[in-house]
């Protein structure tokens, strides 16, 4: 949203809430004319999700009950960096490599019960201007069972399937996250 009635107001960005998920501030930007208006954004730490492999072509795949849509649905393991696991890094801030991967570690691990041998980043998704929360979505190689307590809120079953069929999912919509759905008709293609 712009404010353009602020802009004189603020010359630095300002927080104007820093809750649980979101951090919302007031930020002001050059448009093309050269006026400086002031925008609102809201930040949120980034997600990460993995490809976890079984073998070369068959994956792990989520049946997790979702409450605020109140239905299952096909995902992939996916879940945000903790604020505890970011800290001290703002959340507009870039967060650094190693915190992406260790919380992709226990998102594994509380979610399908598996510890990756390595993780290759081999996708980064930015979102739009005004609500900032990327995700990045690893491979997963090399697992070995490792659970973790799931949050109180998931309730998960866990399921192996071929690329393929996962891609299929992704295209029919059966996987309702776009993200995830395009990411894996994206790899299944590869492998053809």
């Amino acid at each position: 949203m712009t404010i353009p009635y602020m802009a004189n107001a603020l010359t630095q960005s300002k927080t104007v809430y820093d809750g649980k998920l979101f951090t919302v501030r007031h930020e002001p930007r050059t448009i093309a004319d050269g006026q400086t208006v002031l925008y609102e954004r809201a930040y949120r730490y980034p997600s990460v999700a993995a490809v976890a492999y079984v073998s070369p072509a068959r994956i792990i795949l989520l049946r997790e009950w979702r409450a605020l849509n109140n239905a299952w649905e096909w995902r992939l393991p996916w879940g945000r960096i903790d604020n505890e696991e970011a800290a001290p890094t703002p959340r507009f801030e870039r967060i650094p490599m190693p915190i992406l991967r260790t919380a992709m570690q226990r998102e594994l691990q509380e979610e399908a019960g598996y510890r990756a041998r390595t993780l290759r980043l081999i996708y980064q998704r930015y979102s739009g201007a005004s609500i900032v929360a990327p995700t990045y979505l690893f491979a997963a190689h090399g697992l070995t069972p490792s659970h973790l307590p799931q949050d109180i809120d998931e309730k998960i079953e866990v399921h192996t399937v071929s690329l393929t069929r996962a891609a299929r999912m992704g295209l029919t919509g059966e996987i309702p996250e776009e993200f995830m759905g395009l990411a894996l008709v994206r790899l299944a293609k590869k492998m053809l």
